[in-house]
């Protein structure tokens, strides 16, 4: 029998890093600068080297220890897995954390990087035995690995709890990693380094040294700031498991850092700090233009050069105003504090005031509105008096506020305060219904003419008016007043013609339980709502729903799709094409479910992935740019329900983004961007 250690590792006399002692010594572990912030045993920058490995065999253990590996891959799962290679999966992961345990264990600087991830007063005495056992092939110390669901780990993919001594795996996770052993192997090594710690240390280790335990032992090079991040990080959450509940340390998601956003990151490790973990891949919105969201902020990439936002003044940048969509446009600047935190932009300042409100300032050279925008103003009375309390562009040609008992923020009442939307925009020749909702007064004029007048009432109305339009620009102006109580301003216009649009679903095929195509008809009646007018004059989108092992070209249905579809995003705006040339297949389109997975769904992820697909045959493209896909049908926060990765990876959000309805409304789809949906 094979075996993967090279003849010099099985020689029991052979030099390893603690074969005498793992105390400190100077040449290991010099003394600390009493002005560093990074701390664990090493006095200058920190630069984990990359580990060459040496050119070993298949993992094989001796024959003489036929039992050791097996000890730690006892696997306990409270819940049976569609895929019955779990254990296969597990054990080939957990081989690929032993071979990088046993090469640890022989590395020169095993102490230095112990260092790191555990501080420096680890139990030298318990971590010499555990590197001699690595050392000799021996992982009979690793905790039981039990397969427990996701949302028993807090969401988790993995999790460590001392109490009971156990590594927690999340089914949903292993499924949708089936033919991956290596990024089930990344989160095991990650909770082997809690268990480490926890043998090694008596309280928990500053931040996530399981995270740091899983790079360093697989030899991956982290800057100072990617471990002040790391550092700064809390992993640990309380959960409830078999009836009981225990402390845990959990895997957090983790996303690569690189380029020059990564740059940026590195090189300020203090900003990195606050910023926390990456939750998301960097995404190009716009050409030359990238954004990279993390836990308390983003970092944005331009000509401009590479900025962070973060912190409450970042909070209302992102969110608040809509972070590039906003009228300020990307940072130009850091943030910096004189008497208020304040940070310039393209367009403008943004200030973050000690009376927790925010004030935005617009350059005076930029005093031309841009098209389909509206310039707002706000007022401190109700007859739209004196000087704006607050200014910004509103990029949207429709006005949609409903503030219930509250106001605008940004220093306006919330009653007795009035506001003036102005703007030009595009519009195409025909007859146009202009739709107002309004509580208290309002007034629109179009062109200067007057077409709608309540400035003396009050309670909500809704008011709908037909004005014929030619082609081109056109300037609309609204004014509102709000006296006391509810406030709701509401403006928008759409061109008759095309009627509402109405999916219709059919089964060629059969299939399907009464209960799934109870989500499928549910899906469809979500898009409705979210669809007031179709993009051609039928007004019949049909959608055939099909199952099977094979792809619609015929190739095997790989085991993670849950559904494909076909590629109406290549469709040009207003028109609709029939893709489905199978004579048996009655539809525009077609979505074929994958028949291995389909009855593992939950409701919620089910009819996710269902609008998903009616999505494409909507025409919208997948929002993942590593998928050539579409960054901009993402919100500030990262979320899009054109996500393509499943829910337990962050994907197929709750979300129909501002992103998604400008799209469709390109496709030539009227939109409501207050749709009732039902997402069970």
């Amino acid at each position: 029998m094979s075996n993967f250690f090279t003849p010099e590792f099985n020689n029991e006399n052979a030099i390893a890093p603690w074969n005498a002692s793992l105390e400190a010594t100077p040449g290991i572990l010099p003394k600390l600068d009493a002005n560093r912030t990074i701390t664990g045993g090493v006095g200058q920058e920190v630069n984990i080297p990359t580990l060459t490995p040496n050119a070993y065999d298949n993992i094989i253990l001796p024959d003489a220890s036929p039992t050791l590996m097996a000890s730690a891959l006892t696997t306990e799962f409270n819940t049976s897995l569609q895929d019955s290679s779990v254990d296969l999966l597990t054990g080939q992961a957990m081989s690929e954390v032993y071979e990088d345990l046993s090469k640890f264990a022989a590395e020169p600087d095993f102490v230095t990087k112990m260092n790191v991830a555990f501080g420096e007063n680890w139990d030298a005495a318990t971590a010499k035995a555990l590197a001699e056992a690595w050392f000799k092939g021996d992982f009979s110390d690793i905790p039981p690995v039990k397969v427990v669901s996701s949302a028993e780990i807090g969401g988790a993919n993995g999790a460590f709890a001392a109490a009971t001594d156990t590594i927690y795996l999340s089914k949903e996770f292993l499924a949708e990693n089936a033919a991956n052993s290596a990024a089930v192997a990344d989160v095991l090594r990650e909770e082997v380094g809690h268990s480490v710690d926890a043998r090694l240390n008596v309280t928990d280790s500053l931040g996530d040294e399981g995270a740091i335990f899983g790079a360093v032992v697989k030899g991956k090079e982290l800057s100072q700031g990617e471990i002040q991040a790391l550092k700064s990080e809390d992993d640990t959450a309380t959960v409830a498991i078999d009836g009981h509940q225990y402390l845990v340390e959990k895997q957090l998601s983790s996303f690569p850092i690189q380029g020059s956003i990564g740059s940026f990151y590195n090189r300020n490790p203090a900003i990195a700090s606050q910023l926390g973990r990456a939750t998301g891949n960097e995404f190009q919105f716009v050409s030359s233009k990238w954004r990279q969201n993390f836990q308390n902020g983003a970092i944005f990439h331009s000509a401009q050069g590479t900025f962070s936002v973060r912190g409450s003044l970042g909070n209302y940048y992102l969110n608040s105003l809509r972070g590039q969509d906003s009228q300020l446009g990307l940072p130009t600047s850091e943030e910096s504090y004189v008497g208020n935190w304040r940070q310039s932009f393209e367009k403008g300042t943004l200030e973050w005031l000690n009376n927790g409100q925010a004030r935005v300032t617009l350059t005076t050279q930029q005093t031309q509105v841009p098209v389909n925008n509206w310039k707002a103003e706000y007022f401190n009375n109700n007859y739209l008096a004196g000087t704006p309390v607050f200014s910004r562009y509103e990029s949207s040609n429709s006005l949609n506020y409903n503030w219930g008992s509250g106001g605008p923020g940004n220093g306006v009442n919330n009653d007795n305060f009035s506001a003036r939307w102005t703007g030009s925009f595009d519009f195409q020749a025909g007859d146009y219904t202009f739709k107002q909702s309004v509580d208290d007064g309002m007034r629109v004029w179009v062109d200067g003419n007057l077409i709608h007048d309540t400035w003396s009432g009050r309670n909500a109305v809704d008011y709908n008016v037909v004005r014929n339009m030619t082609a081109g620009q056109h300037t609309v102006k609204v004014e509102y007043k709000e006296l006391t109580g509810a406030a709701l301003a509401k403006v928008s216009w759409e061109k008759r013609g095309n009627p509402k649009l109405d999916i219709q679903l059919v089964y060629p095929y059969g299939g399907f339980t009464q209960s799934q195509r109870n989500i499928f008809e549910q899906a469809a009646q979500n898009w409705e709502s979210v669809i007031t007018k179709d993009k051609v004059p039928s007004g019949v989108l049909k959608i055939a729903i099909t199952q099977g092992s094979t792809s619609m070209g015929g190739g095997n249905l790989a085991r993670w799709i849950g559904a494909e579809t076909y590629p109406a995003d290549q469709e040009p705006p207003k028109t609709r094409w029939d893709w489905t040339t199978n004579p048996n297949i009655d539809g525009h389109n077609r979505i074929n479910f994958n028949s291995a997975h389909i009855n593992g769904y939950s409701k919620n992820h089910l009819i996710l992935l269902t609008m998903h697909e009616i999505g494409h045959t909507l025409g919208l493209n997948e929002a993942n740019p590593e998928a050539n896909g579409d960054p901009s049908l993402y919100d500030t926060a990262g979320d899009s329900l054109m996500d393509l990765r499943l829910p337990a990876q962050g994907g197929q959000d709750m979300k129909i983004t501002e992103g998604m309805n400008k799209k469709l409304e390109y496709l030539g789809y009227g939109v409501n961007r207050s749709p009732s949906i039902n997402w069970y």
